[in-house]
């Protein structure tokens, strides 16, 4: 796999669209000049492109592990390219790589582009990926992200894309943490403690549950149902001996009323006929009281404040003006956004017409020009006082009618039925307090005032028995649903017990698959860390001027504690190196890590030579750089890779090119050759580069 171009849009200090072509030599199939040689000066913009192109293969990942999306959305919006001077800045920007890769022996070319745009609402990001020149559909856009982490993990990153920084945590690195990520990264062992970390889980959630076997969940199960189908024969014949209460108790309360009436004569009928009479009204008031409910559930609340309603339905019809607003104005901002923001981007329209910049840069300033005053034209002059208006109520536009329709009701007829209904109400309350009056007045005959004391005793006794009947109902229902609940468990048990799904079978296969996680990964530390050892030692020799100074490595498998030993054998501490010594080592990890590793990759190095004195810089362009990898794109600071080492390092360059900062704009752009006249003679061609549209 190879890169063959970094593409920034609007990113950081380059306006416009730059494409940097990195495709390294390969004549007759060999990479002979594999470097990609960028340079500039502090502050240029070279760490830009390294974020570049891990921003474009892994979005927020390349911030780190956790990254929030409200943080990220944050770094977007500070990496579109801000114009110095200029009263609006850029309001979209992108990145992109594109890269060949050869899948079942079939050489593919990729280009992935991430753009994002600021809207009122946060960022909008889109990804777009082709293959070979053809965009990918839905389908094969879900395999993507496991295709680009099998291809390069972003664990991995580090080892292929790294800085300066990166060479100095290694070269002091006291406490071994950063070789040990660097290991863990390369043998994969973040996947192995996730799966640990899954297992451990699971075994937690079974021993929580009793972890138990589908035998004795389901003898568990039986026991429990026992003891429902008990308890529910029980409720039940406490059920049928109530209810043979109540059928006796009935008997007795007819019975008894039909004495009453044979004995009672005129006195009991004109009592019968209050009662009647006062229980037709005490049904008449509870019907209008639920009338009222009703209303006050409703609209009533509205019509007791008839002023706040009129101003309430004068905000909602001015909440749907604004929207009409929003509307039409959005389309149209958007309209003019995106129809500036292809001009720049899109080259297709102005495909076939020969135009040098000043005429494209006049041609693109009228189009705009026009777009505006369309826009302008689409809003008119009495809308646009509502621009300082915002909708309070942020309703649908068939719920904010339905609200003004119900307030209309609420301010009109409600008033007016609520006034009839309550003089209904009045007149029966008024009524029945007359009747509740005269009851006690009618005078009872001697001879059936026994008969109504009995009459009264079984009527609450019969009340009592129905309420005792009502609770037992209710208990015999839930007992009810319990059993349901258990026949239900129950014919999944015995599902379950069929297709062979023991949990306590799982468990044991859970266990015994931790305890050969923890086997295979001290046997896979063991393996790779010894092929690591004698690569980091044979690569220090390549690259110190000392040669062979460190002759053995030993690095322990737990602790990732690393010990070098001379040519005689003896410890060395690491103290004893020279700064430029630690940093030869750190190169001699990275570069061990990556050839351990058996992935052919692309390097990208940032500021490489640090602190190393003028023989290991010579020693690196010499012995690593061109060895390094097939690709290997270089940012440099002219007093790193300077005049005498480029000239070493010229048979090995495949394309050069200077980052130039222009400090009255801000912004930097990329020029083919290097910081010298002589590098314009390697014939060095750049793929594209689109100046910003100001």
């Amino acid at each position: 796999m190879y890169f063959t171009e970094f593409r920034l849009i609007n990113f950081g200090l380059y306006p416009g669209e730059h494409v940097i072509d990195v495709q390294p030599s390969l004549e007759s199939g060999t990479t002979d000049r594999p470097i990609i040689l960028v340079g500039g000066k502090n502050g240029a913009g070279k760490t830009t492109i390294l974020e570049a192109v891990r921003l474009c293969l892994y979005g927020s990942a390349a911030l780190g592990k956790g990254t929030k999306r409200a943080a990220y959305e944050s770094y977007l919006l500070s990496r579109i390219h801000r114009q110095l001077g200029a009263p609006l800045s850029h309001t979209f920007a992108g990145v992109g790589v594109g890269f060949v890769h050869t899948i079942g022996g079939t050489l593919h070319t990729f280009t992935l582009r991430r753009m994002w745009e600021r809207r009122r609402s946060g960022v909008s990001e889109t990804i777009q990926i082709t293959r070979d020149g053809t965009l990918l559909n839905e389908q094969e856009l879900t395999w993507w992200d496991q295709f680009l982490h099998d291809l390069l993990p972003p664990g991995l990153a580090d080892l292929f894309f790294f800085d300066g920084e990166k060479i100095q945590s290694l070269a002091d690195d006291p406490d071994y943490r950063m070789l040990g990520e660097s290991i863990r990264s390369l043998l994969g062992l973040d996947l192995l403690d996730r799966l640990r970390g899954d297992l451990s889980v699971y075994l937690a959630r079974q021993r929580k549950t009793g972890g138990a076997g589908l035998d004795d969940q389901l003898a568990e199960l039986r026991a429990r149902r026992d003891a429902v189908e008990s308890e529910f024969s029980q409720a039940h014949t406490e059920l049928g001996h109530l209810n043979s209460l109540i059928a006796h108790k009935q008997a007795k309360v007819e019975t008894t009323e039909r004495l009453l009436a044979s004995e009672g004569g005129g006195v009991a009928a004109q009592r019968d006929a209050l009662k009647q009479r006062a229980e037709l009204l005490q049904e008449t008031i509870r019907r209008y009281e639920r009338v009222i409910a009703e209303y006050a559930n409703g609209l009533l609340p509205f019509a007791v404040i008839p002023q706040l309603s009129g101003a309430l339905k004068a905000r909602l019809e001015l909440d749907e003006r604004v929207e009409q607003y929003i509307q039409v104005s959005t389309v149209a901002d958007y309209f003019v956004e995106e129809f500036a923001r292809r001009l720049v981007w899109d080259d297709a329209w102005s495909s076939g017409t020969q135009m040098n910049p000043q005429q494209r840069k006049k041609l693109v300033d009228g189009v705009n020009k026009t777009a505006h005053a369309i826009r302008a034209s689409l809003v008119d002059v009495d809308a646009a006082t509502l621009a300082d208006e915002t909708v309070i109520h942020p309703l649908e536009k068939d719920e904010r009618r339905e609200v003004v329709r119900w307030l209309d009701q609420a301010t009109g007829l409600l008033p007016q039925q609520l006034a009839e209904v309550g003089q209904l109400l009045e007149a029966a309350v008024a009524e029945l307090a007359q009747v509740e009056a005269r009851l006690p007045t009618v005078p009872a005959d001697e001879s059936i005032q026994p008969i109504l004391r009995q009459l009264s005793t079984l009527q609450r006794e019969l009340g009592a028995l129905e309420l005792q009947q009502q609770m037992q109902d209710a208990a015999v229902h839930q007992i009810r649903l319990k059993r349901d609940a258990l026949d239900r468990e129950e014919k999944a048990l015995f599902t379950r017990l069929m297709r062979g799904d023991d949990p306590s079978y799982r468990v044991r296969l859970a266990s015994r698959a931790q305890q050969v996680l923890v086997r295979y990964e001290a046997s896979l530390r063991r393996a790779k860390i010894t092929e690591l050892e004698a690569a980091i030692a044979e690569c220090f020799g390549h690259l110190s001027r000392k040669g062979q100074y460190i002759k053995r490595v030993e690095i322990d498998p737990e602790t990732f504690a690393t010990t070098l030993y001379n040519q005689k054998g003896d410890a060395l501490p690491r103290d004893q190196l020279s700064a430029g010594e630690k940093q030869i080592y750190a190169v001699a990890l990275l570069w061990a890590l990556r050839l351990v590793s058996g992935r052919t990759l692309p390097i990208i190095v940032d500021t490489p030579l640090g602190r190393l004195d003028s023989e290991h810089r010579r020693r690196l362009v010499q012995h690593y750089f061109p060895q390094a990898s097939h690709q290997v794109v270089l940012l440099s600071t002219d007093t790193e890779i300077d005049a005498t080492l480029y000239n070493d390092l010229k048979p090995a360059i495949a394309r050069a090119y200077q980052l130039t900062y222009q400090p009255g704009e801000a912004s930097s752009r990329v020029e083919e050759g290097y910081f010298w006249q002589e590098a314009a003679g390697v014939g060095i061609e750049v793929l594209a580069e689109k100046v910003a549209v100001s």
